[in-house]
């Protein structure tokens, strides 16, 4: 319970400051990658987790309809982002 409370807490925290309104400016890179592909990067792994662990599952079906509908209006960022380095086994280095 405590891994979907710290996703959900990510996940939330995203949304904070209404960053989805911004994008009609057009869309930033943080880094390497643009904000969008991390919202629904984010999105779909909340949604994600709520499943595998059977919890907060109604509010991870509401964040994986959204990524849903914003893949629909940003197919060329529906591409998910690469695991982070350190997060990579021996074998897929």
């Amino acid at each position: 319970r405590e891994l979907v409370h710290a996703c959900a807490y990510w996940t939330l925290l995203l949304c904070q400051f209404n960053a989805l309104a911004q994008f009609p400016n057009g869309d930033n890179y943080w880094k390497r990658y643009k904000m969008c592909q991390r919202f629904l990067t984010r999105f779909e792994s909340f949604a994600q987790a709520t499943r595998e662990f059977g919890y907060l599952e109604e509010l991870g079906s509401l964040f994986q309809a959204m990524a849903k509908t914003l893949q629909a209006r940003w197919p060329a960022q529906s591409q998910p982002l690469p695991i982070y380095p350190a997060f990579l086994k021996d074998n897929q280095k």
